[in-house]
């Protein structure tokens, strides 16, 4: 008797332990989000204060963060941990490789901007966009993650239609997003259901409904 209720105190506390460490470690990565998002927000709201009197680059400012930004928010609303941290690994590799390449290429002819800046290879805003509209997609599906597309083409349509960029630049910063989310997104479990009904008439409806 005395050894059975030793057992089950040990596993009652094995069981609070690893419920206390899972809220520890949801906490950890909600607070790691929401500095990457502020941060993100810092950069963009300065270079919208510099492209003020454009509405092309301010709307694409507007994008690269939105995107991102929508994607963490899914998987705050939807309470899904998994998620989360596969957004802060896609996304944070995202910035960071697009970072060192800008630095790389920064003093070649491939990091020259259309208009004589500097840093132009690969594209941040693209990146940044592509990243938000793949990991929507890939985590959520294309329900969520085609109007996402739509944006980033926008986006990188307006960098180079400004000539802050070339194509080479929105193109490869498109697929450093779109690659890093292929590698550490993967789709969330969705439970579906189809059933097919009969209205007054006689007329066959076939219904569909999804929960994650």
């Amino acid at each position: 008797m005395l050894v059975s209720t030793a057992t089950n105190l040990t596993k009652s506390g094995l069981t609070k332990a690893a419920l206390t460490k899972t809220a520890l470690t949801k906490k950890t990565m909600l607070f790691i989000a929401v500095i990457s998002v502020f941060f993100i927000t810092s950069v963009t709201a300065s270079a919208s204060v510099i492209h003020a009197q454009d509405t092309d680059l301010v709307i694409g400012d507007f994008f690269q963060i939105f995107l991102p930004g929508l994607g963490l928010g899914m998987t705050l609303y939807q309470d899904d941990a998994a998620g989360t941290e596969q957004w802060l690994k896609s996304t944070g590799s995202t910035i960071l490789a697009t970072q060192i390449l800008k630095q790389s290429f920064a003093n070649t002819s491939w990091g020259t901007r259309p208009n004589g800046a500097s840093k132009s290879f690969p594209s941040g805003h693209t990146s940044s966009a592509c990243s938000g509209a793949a990991f929507l997609t890939t985590r959520y599906g294309w329900g969520y993650g085609a109007p996402g597309f739509v944006a980033a083409a926008y986006v990188a349509y307006s960098r180079v239609d400004e000539d802050m960029h070339h194509w080479r630049d929105v193109i490869a910063g498109c697929a450093l997003g779109v690659g890093f989310n292929y590698h550490f997104v993967t789709p969330r479990n969705v439970e579906s259901t189809i059933e097919l009904n009969m209205t007054d008439t006689g007329v066959p409806v076939i219904g569909y409904s999804f929960k994650f």
